[in-house]
């Protein structure tokens, strides 16, 4: 299962889905998918700074965020929240700093 903990000062995944084989995991794949255009879009579109760290586990830390990167991110786990709710058995996320 990939768990998913989002809060303000950092996002953190951990885990794999489990979903299918190595190789052939939608569910991975759209989390992979997920974050590489977070990282690529954060980049590219706005002067917002944000670290993406791959270790054991994977973080992305916020350290500034202007106004384009905070809709990134928000949009961002609005996508892990999506997948979570149409594959709960692979997908658990907590994002409680990210709710209106």
């Amino acid at each position: 299962m990939i768990r998913i903990t989002a809060g303000r000062e950092k996002i953190m995944l951990t885990g794999h889905a489990g979903y299918a084989p190595k190789g052939q995991d939608i569910v991975c794949a759209a989390v992979s998918a997920l974050t590489e255009n977070l990282k690529c879009s954060i980049e590219r579109l706005t002067h917002s700074s944000v670290g993406f760290f791959d270790a054991e586990n994977y973080e992305i830390v916020p350290q500034y965020l202007d106004d384009a990167g905070t809709v990134l991110l928000s949009s961002y786990v609005l996508g892990l929240q999506a997948l979570a709710e149409a594959y709960p058995q692979h997908v658990k996320i907590n994002a409680q700093a990210w709710k209106a």
